[in-house]
């Protein structure tokens, strides 16, 4: 009798550790999930990309019009960032320009540089600094391309956003 308290007691002692860590891998769990998704939480403002095969950007997140990607079993748009080039050296001024040629209409405005349908995933948030909220991992998107504001239909969709984020676009 006393060896089937004794292991009743051992029993119900491991089911209580069991419970522990079971809520501990949740939270765990819910930790990065959290800092996974947190793309899509901060859309519009200020983000800065670390980015170690790559050079770092600062820009904004954007849901995404053309691209889709699937977030804890949901559908949903992906993500686009734009990041605005100040000070762009002459052979992105001139790509800018785009296939039917467009002059800049203010010089101190910046190129953007679109990235379109963003690997969201490939990126880990890493808090705030300032006003900026940092990502690190490699920029993964599935089109990009450069603008300046001589294209206005496309650079308008991005100027208000920008300029709420702390960008200065005239």
């Amino acid at each position: 009798m006393e060896k089937f308290i004794k292991v009743k007691k051992d029993i119900i002692e491991l089911n209580r550790q069991l419970i522990q860590w079971k809520q501990i891998l949740l939270q765990l769990l819910n930790k990065m999930v959290k800092k996974l998704h947190k793309t899509f939480e901060v859309i519009g403002q200020r983000v800065s990309i670390i980015d170690p095969t790559n050079r770092d950007r600062e820009g904004i997140l954007q849901e995404s019009k053309e691209y889709q990607t699937t977030a804890e079993g949901v559908l949903r748009p992906a993500l686009d960032f734009i990041e605005p080039r100040y000070n762009p050296n002459p052979e992105l001024e001139e790509i800018a320009r785009g296939l039917n040629p467009r002059e800049r209409v203010d010089p101190r405005n910046p190129i953007l540089s679109l990235h379109f349908g963003i690997d969201h995933l490939k990126l880990d948030y890493n808090g705030k600094e300032g006003i900026n909220h940092i990502f690190k991992g490699e920029l993964v998107y599935m089109k990009g391309g450069f603008i300046n504001d001589g294209n206005q239909e496309i650079y308008e969709i991005y100027r208000e956003a920008l300029r709420s984020a702390g960008f200065d676009v005239r």
